[in-house]
Parts: structure tokens; C-alpha cells; sequence
């Protein structure tokens, strides 16, 4: 009756062990699916960024060409400095994206470290899972030898 509670408490202990080791396996599948997603919008961002300072430089040529027009078109001034004062107001709107982008880039890493993080955790309690299905195959082997001494 011992050996066969035994038995039957192992086998518990292994179908939870079981249920455990597959809920971090689908946890880590899950955790892997967030991190893919994560970097396919990091990688987004550093599009936009990198169009953001495309634009910048292309603003910055256009900033330059304007000097040159105002100084050679001192009739049209007015227009060219209401002209400058749009694209300052546009410089500092794509600025402020800058920023925003970097805000979310900064987000994005800490994310990133925290799912690392979390993946060692569900790779510690695999650890911790084999190591009691290692007992557990100890426990019965134990069990089987004690059965066998005893018939």
C-alpha cells in the first residue's frame, strides 16, 4: 500500500511537473512571439528615424537655399521669412517626433531587457522542472528496486 501511494504521489508529482514544464513552454513560445514583435517595431522606428533625418538634411539644404534666394531677392523678403518661419515650425514639430522616437526606441530596449530577463527565469524553472523529474525517475526506480526486494 506505501509503495503504491508512492507510486501514485510520483505520478502526481510528474503530471504536475508535466503541466508546469508545458506552461513555460508555452510561456517562452509566447515570450519569443512579443520579443520577435518587439524587434519588427524597433526595426520600424529606425526606419522612421532614418527618414526623419533624411528629412532633416533635405530641410537643412533647403534652409541654406533660402539664405541665398533672400539675399539675392530683397523684394520678396517678406514671403521668404514667412517661408523660414514654416520650416522652423516644421523643424521643431520633427524635433519633437525626434524625441518621441527616441522616447519609444528607449521603451522598446528596456522591454527587450525585461523579456531577457524573463526568458532566464522560465529557463531556471526548466532547470528546476528536470531536476525534480530527475528525482522523480529516482524515486521509481528506488520504488521498483524496493518491490522487487520485497517479493
Amino acid at each position: 500500500n506505501k509503495a503504491n501511494d508512492f507510486l501514485n504521489k510520483s505520478c502526481e508529482v510528474e503530471n504536475k511537473a508535466n503541466a508546469m514544464k508545458n506552461s513555460l513552454k508555452s510561456e517562452m513560445e509566447m515570450l519569443e512571439e512579443k520579443s520577435k514583435d518587439l524587434e519588427n517595431e524597433m526595426k520600424s522606428l529606425k526606419l522612421e528615424k532614418q527618414n526623419f533625418e533624411l528629412k532633416q538634411r533635405n530641410l537643412d539644404n533647403f534652409k541654406a537655399e533660402l539664405d541665398i534666394i533672400s539675399t539675392k531677392l530683397t523684394e520678396e523678403k517678406e514671403v521668404l521669412a514667412n517661408e523660414r518661419q514654416s520650416l522652423n515650425q516644421i523643424s521643431i514639430s520633427l524635433k519633437i517626433k525626434e524625441a518621441e522616437l527616441d522616447n519609444q526606441n528607449f521603451k522598446i530596449e528596456t522591454k527587450t531587457e525585461q523579456m531577457k530577463q524573463e526568458e532566464e527565469e522560465i529557463e531556471m524553472k526548466i532547470l528546476d522542472l528536470e531536476e525534480m523529474e530527475r528525482i522523480r525517475e529516482q524515486s521509481q526506480n528506488y520504488v521498483k528496486m524496493k518491490m522487487k526486494s520485497l517479493e
